[in-house]
């Protein structure tokens, strides 16, 4: 065969890689597909809506993880101490371009001995050591927490496993950190 021939072939292979596969005729009503779209979108935030603007309720001993898509979005309180010297950062996260952590910090409540893990929010990377924090940031005594029940966040492929032995956190695993 000659050279000639063989990049021939090649070319003509290449041709046809990127050549489209054989159109498929497919209709779709896209007015009425927006429209469900939209009914559905509406509904969702008619529920969130609903349950913000609802009394907080007070967070039960024992949650029933199967429950919790039910109240997503759902205010709730809960009294106790923070456990400061068990917070945990999760991040690398950014914010308004500069790098910090999400803190986690456990409320350990009177009574039931339960503890929460309450996300406490955003913090840039300098005040990660809470000798750099104000006296404010880390609050002592009995205190009640309000805030909204989430539903945990789920760990995408791009995200590295959790160190919890390191105290190295990457996403939120609700049970892994509970357990600690």
């Amino acid at each position: 065969m000659t050279e000639l021939k063989r990049v021939k072939q090649y070319f003509a292979k290449i041709q046809k890689a990127e050549e489209p596969p054989a159109q498929r005729t497919t209709s779709v009503n896209t007015e009425a597909a927006t429209r469900i779209l939209k009914a559905d979108l509406s509904e969702l935030v008619a529920r969130l809506e609903d349950r913000l603007v609802r009394e907080p309720l007070p967070l039960p001993p024992q949650i029933d993880p199967d429950a919790v898509a039910e109240f997503d979005y759902r205010r709730v309180y809960a009294t106790g101490r923070l456990r400061h010297d068990r917070e945990m950062l999760i991040g690398p996260r950014m914010r308004d371009g500069e790098q910090g952590y999400m803190v986690v910090t456990p409320l350990e409540r009177d009574g039931d001995g339960s503890t929460v893990l309450v996300n406490r929010g955003w913090i840039s990377k300098k005040m990660g050591d809470q000798r750099a924090r104000s006296a404010e940031a880390l609050p002592t005594g009995e205190i009640t927490v309000e805030a909204l029940l989430r539903e945990p966040w789920k760990k995408n492929m791009f995200t590295p496993d959790n160190r919890p032995d390191k105290w190295e956190f990457y996403f939120p695993d609700v049970k892994q950190m509970a357990a600690l």
